[in-house]
């Protein structure tokens, strides 16, 4: 059987990051595609950030993304 390679973020380790005030930096370029299993979706998604657009192109692809979030201090984590 082969392994899984693309999974959703762990939402409970992101409670227990969020509990100790744990910031995340999640950086795959390779991965980074804008897909619906790219790194930077699936870390937005599990952060409540709306993503508005991909951030840029890189080698034909789309890395990165921008978006909003109704926490106005980084201490509103998941409002």
């Amino acid at each position: 059987m082969a392994p899984i390679a693309f999974y959703q973020m762990n939402f409970v380790l992101v409670e227990k990051l969020k509990e100790r005030r744990i910031s995340i930096y999640n950086l795959h370029v390779p991965l980074d595609n804008y897909s619906d299993y790219s790194t930077s979706k699936t870390l937005a998604d599990a952060l409540n950030i709306e993503i508005v657009k991909p951030f840029a192109e890189y080698c034909g692809g789309l890395a990165g993304v921008i978006g909003k979030t109704n926490c106005n201090t980084v201490s509103k984590y998941g409002c």
